[in-house]
């Protein structure tokens, strides 16, 4: 048997994946019944009636080349958006949680994949996304708003091998401000170390997790628009520590296979 062409090489290098969906998206029962919680004595959360259901529909195209590299673009837009949002009422002293409808949230941009190893004690995958939000409602209280905001994300895994039975973890993800209604996130960024240790023929393994190691990923809102000033920093601490230790008991257990019954097949 002959080997492939340069030109069928090329056709199992090379790989096109387009998607498109459309679907709707339902707010839950509580929150279409209008009502008031009081949480303290600044703080309230309410529910309106009248809360529409959301239609999204998005568009992915996928590149493939080389079976290892993907370019990736996509594209959203969800019109009646619902989501819920913070509001300073401007006649008493009260800040106010509510779930309400946008006009649209809509979405795109562009992703890239790229794995890539050293030699065999490094093996690394990038990722880079950059993103076009727009956030629009005009019925949101009595300032509405229509804002556009680029962001990006990079994020990388990497895992170094010594010998065949040591190995450690080192991954990284970085994401600049995005908006978010009337409100801006903060840029955040994290840092996650692991190692794992297989022993006694590799019938054991002890491995070792640290996720958000510098206690980075702390959401924090910023809030300056159309005399609305809020801050939200979210306290908790995003730091975890595990360890975990797997004994493997004997071997693998084969299970005895049945035949099908094709008989009523007719063979």
């Amino acid at each position: 048997m002959g080997g492939l062409s340069a030109g069928q090489s090329e056709l199992f290098a090379v790989g096109f994946m387009l998607g498109v969906s459309s679907e709707k998206d339902y707010p839950t029962y509580w929150d279409m019944q209008t009502s008031t919680t009081y949480m303290n004595a600044y703080e309230e959360l309410q529910t309106i009636e009248g809360l529409r259901p959301a239609n999204v529909c998005s568009v992915n195209a996928n590149y493939l080349f080389l079976q290892k590299y993907m370019l990736s673009l996509f594209y959203e837009r969800t019109n009646d958006y619902f989501t819920m949002d913070m509001y300073q009422v401007k006649d008493r002293l009260a800040l106010v949680y509510r779930t309400q409808n946008w006009d649209y949230y809509q979405s795109f941009g562009m992703s890239a994949n790229v794995p890539f190893n050293i030699g065999e004690w490094l093996s690394s995958q990038v990722n880079a996304t950059v993103v076009n939000d727009r956030n629009r409602c005009d019925n949101f209280w009595d300032i509405p708003f229509d804002r556009k905001k680029w962001a990006c994300m990079l994020a990388m895994q990497n895992h170094f091998s010594v010998g065949s039975s040591l190995g450690f973890d080192l991954d990284a993800m970085y994401r600049s401000s995005m908006i978010s209604g009337i409100s801006d996130t903060k840029p955040v960024f994290t840092v996650n170390v692991g190692a794992q240790w297989n022993f006694l023929k590799d019938k054991a393994s002890l491995s070792l997790n640290c996720a958000d190691l510098f206690d980075t990923m702390r959401m924090k809102v910023r809030n300056r628009y159309a005399g609305q000033h809020i801050d939200l920093n979210m306290g908790q601490y995003s730091r975890t520590v595990s360890v975990k230790f797997v004994y493997r008991f004997g071997g693998s257990i084969s299970k005895e296979k049945k035949e099908v019954d094709s008989s009523r097949f007719g063979r």
